[in-house]
């Protein structure tokens, strides 16, 4: 009975010391991140950091402020999203938020240059293997959708409502795109190309 109690107080002591800040275990290179951003980050900002930012896909930012204050920006499909993002969040707090960490998602860009986030391109992955007729969408913020159906018009809109409209529901009003259709990438209008996610 001794060294059970034993035991469970020597694993919560240990427990405890790995997630002094985190819930999750701090990784080596969670350590790396944090140890290469050039401001001090709060024990709560270390804890967002960590927690919101590290673990994503996608591209990812984290943008801090030397009063404390921080915001992310994660899961989207180019930085420059995620930097606008993440300083729009710490900005809520704090008028001296500059980005301290950035990081491009790890998938290659599609043929016509538009790179999606690590877990859109998986979907993405899928979809190109399904039968034709097919459409795939995306917008802003990673959101994403696809199918497949016999009335390739009728598919269109099935496949752009529910995306466009959970993507107002998060106060992004532009909406979806199609990006590709059975399989064939179209070109999405040049001035949208900047700020897609």
């Amino acid at each position: 009975m001794a060294i059970r109690i034993g035991a469970i107080a020597i694993l919560s002591l240990i427990l405890s010391a790995c997630a002094s800040y985190t819930d999750r275990m701090v990784t080596p290179e969670d350590e790396a991140a944090l140890a290469a951003i050039p401001v001090d980050l709060s024990p709560a900002a270390r804890k967002v950091f960590v927690e919101k930012t590290l673990v994503t896909n996608g591209a990812k930012a984290f943008a801090a402020s030397p009063d404390g204050s921080s915001g992310y920006g994660r899961r989207y499909h180019d930085l420059a999203n995620a930097e606008k993002a993440a300083l729009n969040n710490c900005s809520n707090r704090s008028t001296t938020c500059k980005i301290v960490y950035a990081v491009q998602s790890a998938t290659p860009p599609l043929e016509n240059g538009i790179r999606l986030s690590d877990n859109v391109y998986q979907h993405y992955e899928l979809y190109i293997s399904a039968p034709n007729p097919k459409v795939f969408v995306i917008g802003y913020g990673g959101h994403f959708n696809s199918g497949v159906g016999a009335d390739l018009e009728q598919l269109k809109q099935d496949v752009l409502f529910p995306c466009s409209a959970a993507m107002k529901e998060r106060t992004y009003p532009d909406g979806c795109v199609v990006l590709s259709v059975n399989g064939d990438l179209l070109d999405i209008d040049q001035p949208m190309r900047p700020t897609l996610p």
